[in-house]
């Protein structure tokens, strides 16, 4: 029976996945092959993941904790930075946003002992953090990039008054953070109702 619902499990991902792929195909959207390499991808790591993270466990190591967070961080970091090709400096940006959010959550968490410092609270929740801050930083440094192109003319006329690079772009970085926080702010809203975070039910 297991057999059967992990297969089962699988083709339903699957088909989620075929309708991403004809959703993009009717939309022409040109996401299919990469929403192919996520899929394939996302297997590999799971299952490499999986390994490392069974092994540390058995290690019951801190060290071994934070070289793996570490990992994500740099993982995540270089995954925002792809996503972002154009930025200048994109991925010690990526890099020092996620984690700062990283070490700064699972420090408070810490530090008030809401969560034991064990591998089986840190990996989980250090990945949740991680991978918001993730998300956070692709859309922050696409929607910069994007938006400095679309209005480089305003750009360069604040640029020929006298201001700063950092002036200059600062209302066009105000609206990327707003928009890029918004799905977080409204996840967080949500947690207890929509996303449950983990633990023992």
């Amino acid at each position: 029976m297991e057999g059967l619902e992990t297969v089962g499990s699988a083709l339903l991902t699957l088909g989620l996945v075929a309708v991403a792929v004809a959703l993009s195909l009717y939309q022409k959207l040109d996401l299919e092959k990469d929403i192919g390499v996520a899929v394939v991808r996302s297997f590999v790591q799971l299952a490499a993941v999986g390994y490392a993270i069974n092994y540390i466990f058995g290690l019951e190591s801190l060290s071994a904790v934070v070289l793996l967070l570490a990992g994500m961080v740099g993982f995540a970091a270089w995954t925002s930075a792809r996503r972002a090709r154009g930025v200048p400096r994109a991925l010690p940006v990526a890099a020092g946003a996620i984690g700062v959010a990283a070490v700064a959550t699972l420090g408070v968490l810490l530090l008030l002992q809401v969560v034991p410092p064990t591998a089986r609270y840190l990996i989980p929740l250090g990945g949740m953090v991680i991978g918001n801050s993730m998300n956070t930083a692709s859309l922050t440094l696409a929607r910069v990039r994007d938006d400095v192109a679309e209005q480089r003319l305003k750009v360069e006329a604040a640029l020929a008054l006298g201001a700063t690079s950092r002036q200059a772009v600062s209302p066009i970085l105000k609206t990327a953070l707003r928009s890029a926080m918004i799905p977080l702010i409204d996840s967080t809203k949500t947690t207890g109702i929509i996303f449950l975070p983990p633990g023992r039910w």
